[in-house]
């Protein structure tokens, strides 16, 4: 999960440093927080979905 989200993070920064405005770091915080979020809740899922099917 927290490779997802690293990995993710440190892409989209790298790709979106040019920008002259800054904001870029909000874009990547918005990434990070977003791949986390997810990340988190289909692991949630499939781990519910398991524990249902033994």
């Amino acid at each position: 999960m927290a490779g997802t989200t690293a990995g993710l993070t440190v892409a989209a920064a790298y790709d979106w440093s040019d920008d002259a405005s800054g904001l870029f770091v909000i874009g990547a915080i918005m990434v990070m927080i977003g791949t986390l979020a997810v990340t988190s809740a289909v692991s949630l899922l499939a781990t519910v979905v398991k524990r249902k099917g033994k």
